[in-house]
This record gives structure tokens, C-alpha cells and sequence, in this order.
């Protein structure tokens, strides 16, 4: 694999740790994904992921799914 990308991006929704717990889940099934910290405290997502095999869009959708919003382009 190559380099690791870093992004934050906003997750709204999120009400307690249950719900970070859960967003980590679904994105970190993911292929590409390298590491994750949901913080529910401050509505955030960090993300660390190989850009080769990432796919912002599945991301979004299965964040989407679990009934959270994400803010912005992600």
C-alpha cells in the first residue's frame, strides 16, 4: 500500500459514546481504512485510509445508513 491520508471530518448526530461506537463500526468494515476516532463530544470523525483503495462516497452512505449526518463534502 502507499501512503496514508489523514482527514476530520463532521458527523452530526452522534449523542453518546454508543453512537461513536457505532459509526466506527460501520466505516471501519471498510476497505482502505487504516484507523478511525468518532467522538461524539465534538461531532467528529478522524480518519486515516490508503486513498488508493478509499471510497468517500461508501463512507458517507454507510454513515448515512446508521442515521447520522455528515457535514460538508466529508
Amino acid at each position: 500500500m502507499g501512503e496514508v491520508s489523514h482527514e476530520e471530518w463532521t458527523v452530526q448526530g452522534m449523542t453518546c459514546g454508543g453512537c461513536a461506537a457505532t459509526v466506527e463500526r460501520v466505516v471501519g468494515e471498510l476497505p482502505g481504512i487504516v484507523a478511525l476516532s468518532a467522538d461524539a463530544n465534538n461531532d467528529s470523525l478522524r480518519l486515516s485510509f490508503y486513498p488508493e483503495t478509499f471510497d468517500r462516497g461508501r463512507v458517507r452512505s454507510r454513515i448515512e445508513d446508521a442515521g447520522f449526518d455528515v457535514v460538508g463534502d466529508g
